[in-house]
């Protein structure tokens, strides 16, 4: 099944590869995450912003940025493309602390595109709603030995 998504993802046939990601019943995000690692391969960043055009939803615009960050981290661009998801994914979804945990990731990452003061008001919105949550908290032990 991972054969056949490769090639139709490498192929640009991205309807045909959507149907097969349906059909497998697996967790698409998994799977694509597998793919992008396994392919190193901006066309899978294609395929989700396909599937973004489709259907937009929080869920895509993370799992855009999940493979930005991760597996295409090399590409030029790709945390600052990965911002623009993390950012509109907020937007579509603003109380889901996972999503804005990735923003503080973001501020952490070699291009840093996310600057402290922005980092530290997610942070701060974060621990209002969860005054335990492990990466707010980290993120402000860090901040306070580098910003």
């Amino acid at each position: 099944m991972i054969l056949k998504l490769k090639y139709l993802i490498s192929n640009g046939r991205y309807e045909e590869a959507l149907q097969e990601c349906q059909n497998a019943g697996e967790n698409l995000d998994n799977l694509i995450t597998e793919l992008a690692y396994e392919m190193l391969d901006v066309s899978v960043y294609s395929f989700i912003c396909y599937q973004l055009m489709k259907n937009e939803t929080s869920d895509l615009h993370v799992l855009a940025a999940t493979v930005l960050i991760g597996p295409l981290s090399l590409l030029e661009g790709a945390y600052a493309s990965s911002l623009f998801h993390v950012r509109r994914a907020i937007e579509l979804d603003s109380a889901d602390v996972l999503i804005k945990e990735l923003l503080l990731l973001l501020n952490l990452v070699p291009d840093k595109v996310v600057e402290d003061e922005e980092a530290k008001k997610v942070a701060g919105e974060i621990l209002h709603h969860d005054p335990e949550n492990k990466a707010a908290l980290d993120f402000i032990k860090i901040c306070a030995r580098k910003c």
